[in-house]
């Protein structure tokens, strides 16, 4: 039975594709090409839709893994769902996991203006997105519209290190993966206890960057291939088709404006007593980190 005994389990837009990336390259980590499955959060709870949902998928995912000392996969909301850790522990007993943390108030933004580009939120206003939380939470929304819930990390990482114990789950930041690349890299493979092999960092650059787009209208039409989209490819020279698209592809779409300073302070100042419990969690000072510059 091929099973993963490796897991990134969170968090949303925290650099969880990025080290993905890096493990899919070691020689002795196979990672699933598919990255969020989310087949331990479908199971209990029904999400996402899209989500894996037999056993005989799933474990197709790792058929290429025989022989690799760690077969793994991400899916950045198993960290939030505690029915999700508790799925996980009664399927994998052995598991790793590695837990990737971000400033709260910047992963909550980034989460939004991911969920506008990719039109799974309808409210372009980031604040009014915050003021309407608790509702959606009461009416049962997707978890991905839970922008400061999802950024209380306390409950999350003291939920995995109950289950699985402190010496099986790693949590890193982001900002040390931005700060020293390298480093931070290498401190995951020696949780691992693997050889960094960091001739691929040097030129790996990020991934899974968020764009805003001017027109979601064209950018539909962009990505469909509906007729009038088929009469235009089949009317321009296959030449000069791609790099049309490119044009308006690039310029339909722009990087998100920064987060108010104003409103990340008072972001910030509502996560501080979560950050607070955490820090006495993990041993180390997030004050430091995420409040340095607010």
């Amino acid at each position: 039975m091929s099973l993963p005994n490796l897991l990134i389990a969170g968090v949303p837009k925290a650099g969880t594709s990025t080290v993905h990336n890096y493990l899919s390259k070691h020689p002795d980590v196979f990672m699933a090409r598919v990255k969020e499955p989310h087949y331990f959060t479908y199971k209990p709870c029904g999400w996402p839709k899209w989500a894996m949902q037999s056993m005989g998928e799933y474990q197709a995912l790792f058929e290429g893994g025989k022989g690799f000392r760690y077969v793994g996969e991400g899916s950045t909301w198993y960290a939030y769902s505690e029915e999700a850790a508790e799925a996980i522990r009664s399927h994998l007993p052995d598991v790793k996991i590695i837990i990737m943390l971000r400033n709260p108030a910047d992963r909550a933004y980034s989460n939004w203006t991911f969920n506008l580009a990719g039109g799974w939120e309808p409210i372009r206003d980031f604040e009014e997105a915050l003021r309407i939380e608790d509702e959606r939470r009461e009416q049962r929304a997707p978890w991905h519209l839970y922008y400061f819930h999802a950024g209380l990390y306390h409950r999350q990482v003291s939920t995995y290190f109950d289950l699985f114990g402190r010496n099986r789950v790693g949590v890193f930041l982001l900002e040390d993966l931005r700060r020293d690349r390298e480093a931070t890299l290498a401190d995951i493979c020696a949780f691992l206890n693997i050889d960094p092999m960091l001739e691929e960092v040097t030129s790996s650059v990020a991934h899974n960057k968020t764009y805003i787009f001017r027109s979601r209208t064209l950018r539909r039409f962009m990505r469909s291939n509906g007729t009038l989209k088929r009469l235009l490819r089949a009317a321009a020279p296959r030449i000069l088709w791609r790099p049309v698209r490119q044009f308006i592809v690039r310029a339909n779409r722009h990087r998100p404006v920064a987060l108010s300073p104003t409103l990340r302070r008072e972001l910030l100042e509502a996560y501080r007593p979560d950050v607070v419990r955490l820090e006495a969690l993990l041993g180390r000072s997030l004050t430091d980190v995420w409040y340095s510059d607010s």
